[in-house]
């Protein structure tokens, strides 16, 4: 062999090793991502959801000569074992996985690869990419049950992102049966439940629903909306306020007192067991009004309050109380009035004098909360003084100043002619020698007699007649004095008092819708008779 010849073939076969593919030097190997790279091959890989049963998956295809794609999936997450899913031709860039689990997770990653003859090279793996099918949505939790005063407040925690409504369901047993309470929209997480019956159990769960079906049940919650205290009371007892309540309910977990001064910035200041009926603020303020109300608990939530009630500790007798006025109530009564009542005070004293005030005799007690007080036997015509006194359980104030009245006489023989133009001419004997005046109540008609109301006139002192007009029909006249009135006059004939206004103190006000007056038979016009009115012989 020449020398030429020797040389040729070492250089032929680096020639020939130089040129072979990859392949043909390692058969299915995987190259590296920066192999691949330079290939052109893309990475990019997303999945999404389609429905219950079906993901989707996208990539981008830069790769120039790929033979085609392999698809391999997991069921264990990302880091779990993943297998061959499916294989794909070239320039495929996405890919749908159907026959799926509802509500399961599923990862994949995407490889290209090449064949070249029997031997097979693959790119790197794509990143992974995880999607959970669709389903019915997770059932809500959390559910709570809260009383409120007319209502339950229900709340929940909203576990699903899928839901299209909730819906809110009551039951009187835990075990049901189930009805619905509410339909609502979705990521609602409450919901007031009004009117529900006071002491009844009442249970409530959430259900979540999507176009996949819905979720199974939220756990139970029940309650009851408990009763509201009742009788509630406050009184002194030494240093101290007691607190009394009726236990009304029959379900509830416990009472909160609340306390409030006359600012009625209210704090709770006891919480007591259930069955609890009486509260002892000890040590209050003294000489200042002290108010208080309860409500029964129950799971966190409360009935209404009972009523306020208020007391307050003495520290002293109390203080003497203004004389508001005396005037006369009927013509054997007097009506006196009272105000600037100390807080201290618990009961009242009334003394009268019928002697110019030269004696004075106890005339009765009264509570705190009658104004005015009513002195009843007394003599028509003649004077009577009053003064009041408070008392607490240091003892009694100071008398009040002193008013005085005289009752006056009440009219009689009053008649009522009846005229030819159509009025009334209405009389009576004037029987008193105080009075200021007289008041002639009559009812007032118009529209055909279907729109009637009370009305007055006033007579000077000694009058003894008045004329009413047509469609003014008498009712009953007074003597007035110091602001009241005599007995209402009697008819002619003793025939007894007007029905209606029998008493100064029942007597209509002014502008008081009244009966329309009956029609009277063979006369010209009604005759107005919504009491004993009687036609003159």
């Amino acid at each position: 062999m020449s020398r030429s010849t020797r040389f040729l073939t070492p250089v032929f076969a680096l020639v020939l090793l130089s040129s072979c593919n990859d392949s043909a030097l390692a058969p299915n190997r995987e190259l590296s991502t920066q192999a691949m790279a330079a290939r052109g091959v893309g990475s990019t890989f997303s999945t999404w959801p389609v429905s219950a049963s079906q993901i989707s998956m996208s990539w981008s295809d830069n790769s120039r000569n790929e033979t085609g794609w392999e698809v391999h999936r997991s069921t264990t997450g990302a880091g779990g074992a993943f297998t061959l899913l499916a294989s794909l031709a070239a320039n495929t860039t996405d890919h749908s996985n159907s026959g799926l689990s509802q509500l399961t997770e599923y990862c994949y990653k995407v490889r290209s690869f090449k064949k070249s003859g029997p031997n097979t090279t693959y790119a790197a793996f794509t990143n992974v990419a995880c999607s959970t099918t669709f389903g019915p949505p997770s059932a809500p939790s959390d559910v709570s049950a809260v009383p409120r005063p007319y209502a339950i407040d229900i709340t929940w925690t909203d576990n699903a992102n899928t839901e299209q409504a909730m819906r809110l369901e009551r039951s009187a047993d835990p075990a049901g049966p189930w009805a619905v309470a509410a339909t609502l929209s979705y990521n609602t997480t409450s919901y007031v439940d009004y009117y529900r019956p006071i002491e009844q159990l009442v249970c409530y769960r959430v259900i979540a629903t999507n176009a996949y079906g819905e979720s199974a049940p939220s756990n139970v919650d029940c309650t009851a909306p408990p009763q509201t205290p009742s009788n509630s009371a406050a009184a002194a007892n030494g240093q101290g306020i007691d607190v009394t309540w009726t236990d009304a309910s029959n379900v509830e977990d416990g009472y909160e007192v609340q306390h409030a001064l006359e600012d009625f910035v209210w704090t709770a200041i006891a919480n007591l067991p259930a069955g609890a009926s009486s509260y002892n603020h000890a040590a209050v303020t003294p000489d200042v009004r002290h108010w208080y109300r309860v409500r029964a608990k129950k799971d966190g939530g409360f009935s209404d309050f009972s009523g306020w009630v208020w007391a307050v500790v003495a520290s002293r007798a109390p203080d003497p109380p203004t004389m508001g006025g005396v005037n006369p109530s009927g013509s054997t009564g007097a009506a006196v009035y009272w105000s600037g009542l100390n807080i201290t005070t618990t009961e009242l004293r009334l003394e009268r004098s019928t002697d110019g005030q030269a004696s004075w005799v106890n005339a009765g007690t009264s509570s705190v909360d009658i104004n005015p007080i009513l002195d009843e036997g007394r003599t028509p015509e003649s004077e009577v003084c009053y003064r009041v006194f408070a008392r607490n359980s240091f003892g009694e104030s100071a008398p009040s100043s002193v008013d005085c009245t005289r009752p006056p006489a009440h009219p009689t023989n009053v008649n009522v002619v009846y005229q030819d133009d159509g009025t009334s001419l209405v009389t009576w004997t004037d029987n008193s020698n105080v009075e200021e005046g007289f008041e002639v109540w009559f009812i007032n008609c118009w529209y055909y007699y279907y729109d009637c109301f009370y009305d007055y006139r006033q007579v000077e002192a000694n009058g003894t007649s008045i004329t009413l007009g047509y469609q003014e029909y008498f009712d009953a006249v007074y003597a007035y004095r110091d602001g009241g009135y005599s007995d209402p006059g009697t008819w002619v004939g003793a025939e007894g008092q007007l029905s209606i206004s029998s008493s100064p103190r029942v007597r209509p006000k002014k502008g008081d819708p009244a009966p329309r007056p009956p029609a009277a038979m063979g006369t010209k016009r009604p005759l107005g008779k919504p009491i004993s009115i009687r036609k003159s012989p």
